[in-house]
């Protein structure tokens, strides 16, 4: 068996091993059965990466055309592979944008409890500026951002990120600002509504309590979505931010950035919340 026809076979192995897990962690109702499918489907793509990668290199070598079921899972992975998916892989001509951008928006209306979020500003910048890929990594930070102001920045940029930090109701509603600084609630439909339009984002981060509850609507139109099931601390709030963008940094997918997100949060003592952010994936209508 040739390198060629090996790496074939370990690509459409590992990509049927992803549809196992990825239907383990849809059914499971096991929290903890639940977050190792999760963590096992980011071990696959991780591998999938590398041998899409080689695989691509080693076609272009021989001047070798990729097998139309090879080169769907390479396009179909695209966007959970993030900003590290090489280049090389191909589908109909398209490839993966060289640059990540990513749209921070922060809120913490009068009459909400105090957030810290010139820390998790802090935090979002440091991770950036020292990413292995920070050249490639360009963000927009906004705060006090009021519901006018939302549909206006995301027409700014085509953003592949959308990073949402501040408070939401228990029905899922986020809390934006309004002329005076009061709170001004978005319903998760709306919200939804609105991301769909933007075929450039591929992942939308929801770092507020219960927004996971926004979340599902989301993910209808969106590849990428992370919300809250139910309340998650301050404190933990930012290192699972810290944990994601070191990963999304250093290239990362959404997928195991969220993992790492999980992650940081366990390691910085709060095991407790690890299973509070929830990842999902576009849903078929």
């Amino acid at each position: 068996m040739t390198r060629k026809e090996t790496l074939e076979r370990h690509i459409r192995e590992s990509s049927l091993l992803v549809g196992e897990y990825e239907s383990k962690q849809q059914t499971s109702n096991d929290p903890k059965e639940k977050l190792s499918a999760g963590r096992s489907i980011s071990e696959q793509r991780e591998l999938l990466a590398g041998y899409l990668s080689e695989y691509a290199s080693l076609c272009a070598a021989l001047n070798s055309a990729m097998p139309a079921d090879i080169a769907e899972i390479g396009a179909s992975l695209g966007h959970s592979l993030g900003p590290s998916l090489d280049k090389q892989i191909h589908q109909g001509g398209s490839k993966v944008s060289d640059r990540v951008k990513i749209l921070v928006i922060f809120a913490n209306p009068k009459g909400s409890d105090h957030l810290r979020l010139d820390e998790e500003d802090r935090i979002i910048r440091e991770c950036l500026e020292r990413a292995k890929h920070r050249e490639s990594m360009h963000y927009e930070i906004r705060h006090a951002v009021r519901v006018k102001d939302l549909q206006r920045m995301l027409l700014e940029d085509d953003y592949q990120v959308v990073h949402f930090s501040g408070h939401a109701t228990s029905s899922g509603k986020l809390a934006l600002e309004d002329e005076d600084g009061n709170p001004k609630l978005v319903a998760p439909g709306t919200l939804a509504a609105l991301l769909s339009n933007f075929k450039s984002i591929e992942c939308v981060l929801l770092n507020a309590c219960y927004s996971a509850q926004a979340g599902g609507p989301v993910s209808l139109g969106i590849p990428f979505t992370i919300g809250m099931e139910g309340p998650i601390s301050d404190d933990a709030a930012k290192h699972f931010t810290r944990g994601f963008y070191d990963a999304l940094g250093a290239g990362k997918g959404y997928q195991f950035a969220y993992n790492m997100g999980c992650s940081a949060m366990a390691l910085e003592g709060f095991a407790a919340e690890e299973l509070t952010p929830q990842f999902m994936e576009k849903q078929s209508t």
